[in-house]
């Protein structure tokens, strides 16, 4: 009896230490993870930029069945798709250019999401109407520019709030 109660002691003690190693090494994992900007980042990021994406839709799709916005933006499934796709893209780019870039860095969200928003809607909306997927905002009328314009201001400041949160302080810290 006496030797089961010396073994028992003995697998509790081997087991303490294992659960003790365990911890420290899902800690330095993690810490590892958000030192490389892992998985959970990017999910992060992910959710962040889809965030952005479907309140930019709806902002269009809320213009356009009101009758404010002439844009004649359709939001079919692989539209949709498109769209969501062409946000993270865009998410991603800014992401980059702003670990790149210090300036960026330094400069708050609203004015990022202005600027960045402003950019992509000067590429993506010609290009859509180059397709025929949607009118050019400056031939629909100045109320279709504003919504339009408004959207994609509006997704730039909700992807540039999700890399001010979870994308570039490690960069800062190191410097």
């Amino acid at each position: 009896m006496p030797a089961f109660f010396v073994i028992q002691s003995e697998l509790s003690s081997l087991l303490t230490l294992y659960k003790v190693s365990e911890e420290q090494n899902i800690k330095t994992a993690s810490e590892k993870q958000y030192e490389k900007g892992g998985a959970v980042d990017v999910l992060k990021f992910t959710i962040g930029f889809l965030i952005g994406s479907l309140i930019q839709a709806r902002i269009v799709m809320l213009a356009e069945s009101s009758g404010f916005s002439k844009l004649g933006a359709n939001l079919t499934l692989i539209h949709f798709i498109t769209h969501i796709l062409a946000g993270q893209v865009a998410g991603y780019i800014l992401l980059v250019l702003t670990r790149q870039l210090k300036v960026l860095q330094q400069l708050n969200i609203i004015l990022i999401g202005a600027i960045w928003g402003t950019i992509i809607w000067a590429i993506v909306i010609p290009l859509n109407a180059s397709q025929g997927k949607v009118v050019i905002p400056w031939e629909a009328g100045i109320s279709t520019i504003i919504i339009s314009l408004f959207a994609f201001i509006t997704f730039g400041v909700i992807a540039s709030f999700t890399i001010k949160n979870f994308g570039y302080e490690t960069n800062l810290n190191k410097e």
